[in-house]
């Protein structure tokens, strides 16, 4: 008890300093007082961001509050570097007075924050740009049986995913995610999950159906807000509602004047849809989380992948060295937009990335039609319309709450 006394009393003592600096930095006479106070709260927020460490690894504090605390001490850290660098580097060194009250607002607001954002969009907009495009890629590999496939893209993602998490030092995180069977039931439905929608849509893209494919992705918006009405008791606007009827009249003229339901696509929007509420209550990192499923998807990819081989039916054994290493590629494809998407999650809100998600579906749609010539007749305008429509509820309604947000914001700097 002893020992748990000084450590709260220590990070009591670090955390408080942060708050105590920077109250006088904004006080600072003088641009060199300014930075000094300035470099102070970094080291501050260093030694709490260790003490925070120590707590989780020691499991002293519950992992996920500890993750959510040192999220924030990290967040903390690079608006403090920002600050510096951008009073020290840009601006042309020190003594140089500054102004009394508001100075760190300003500092912070227009130097650090809206500089980040500027990053999380760019990165954000790359990412869905890649998942657009990325059936190009998935066309060129028509030669393989999609189950096949999707078994090499889980031996090779799941493999650069252990790597990964090996060169980050990130086996204590990992490690939490198995230490329960609640937790570790998440991590194997999320791995069902993701591995239906993968294969679904690579089945989709190789049998020439990618507008449908971009149907399922537009329709993923209103099967969260159903899931997060079932099982996070959310209460969704009338709005909302009125945009998920829109998008089942959608789903409902297909059927009715097309003759067939669009169940693959309802299966990515349902498997993403699962997929993304799983995360929400997962307490892994991008990387980690993946390592995590492939635990459950590896042995089940190299299993079959044995089992093809056993029978001489490897279509990847009859292929030169260029089209294999195209397949080895599939890990890359798969990781590479994870960890832009990470990244740029940390740097944005939820309703921002939110915005930006139908960049995938409508490049998806646009490719399919004017590149693949896939057809795109009355009817499928029609059906599209209506769910359009409903997107522009929804995304009216996320501007409104995102540009409220932001005016208030730009009003305090």
């Amino acid at each position: 008890k002893r020992n748990y006394f000084d450590l709260a009393r220590q990070i009591l003592k670090s955390g408080t300093s942060i708050g105590a600096n920077v109250e006088e930095a904004q006080g600072g006479q003088s641009k060199k007082d300014f930075i000094s106070k300035i470099q102070i709260a970094y080291k501050e927020a260093k030694e709490t961001h260790y003490w925070l460490r120590l707590l989780r690894d020691s499991k002293i504090l519950e992992f996920k509050l500890a993750n959510s605390l040192i999220q924030d001490c990290e967040e903390l850290l690079k608006i403090l570097v920002r600050i510096f660098r951008r009073q020290v580097i840009h601006t042309g060194g020190f003594g140089k007075p500054v102004r009394r009250g508001g100075y760190l607002e300003i500092a912070i607001l227009r130097g650090g924050i809206l500089c980040e954002r500027r990053m999380g969009y760019a990165a954000i907009i790359i990412c869905y740009i890649h998942w657009g495009l990325v059936p190009i890629y998935w066309k060129l590999l028509q030669g393989i049986e999609p189950v096949e496939l999707m078994m090499y893209r889980l031996v090779f993602s799941s493999l650069i995913a252990f790597a990964l998490m090996v060169l980050r030092k990130k086996w204590r995180d990992f490690a939490t995610g198995f230490q329960s069977w609640r937790s570790t039931g998440f991590i194997g439905i999320s791995a069902l999950a993701v591995g239906i929608n993968w294969f679904t849509f690579m089945w989709m893209v190789v049998n020439d159906r990618v507008a449908e494919s971009s149907l399922g992705y537009f329709l993923c918006p209103f099967v969260s807000i159903s899931l997060g009405f079932i099982f996070e008791k959310e209460r969704p606007s009338f709005l909302q509602w009125v945009a998920v009827a829109f998008a089942g009249v959608g789903v409902s003229i297909m059927g009715m004047r097309m003759g067939y339901l669009p169940f693959p696509a309802l299966v990515i929007a349902v498997s993403w849809g699962f997929y993304s509420l799983l995360k929400k209550r997962s307490a892994l990192g991008p990387m980690t989380s993946l390592a995590g499923e492939s635990v459950f998807m590896l042995p089940v990819a190299v299993g079959y992948l044995w089992w093809l081989g056993a029978r001489s039916s490897l279509e990847w054994s009859g292929e030169d060295i260029g089209f294999r290493s195209l397949v080895a590629s599939t890990g890359v494809v798969t990781v590479l937009p994870l960890f832009i998407y990470s990244f740029a999650a940390k740097k944005l809100t939820l309703t921002a990335i939110g915005l930006f998600q139908y960049l995938t579906p409508t490049i998806s749609l646009l490719l399919a039609v004017f590149h693949f010539g896939e057809p795109f007749g009355m009817n499928e305008a029609l059906v599209f319309g209506f769910i359009w429509l409903g997107l522009a509820l929804y995304i009216g309604e996320k501007l409104r709450a995102f540009w409220f947000g932001n005016k208030a914001v730009t009003q305090t700097a």
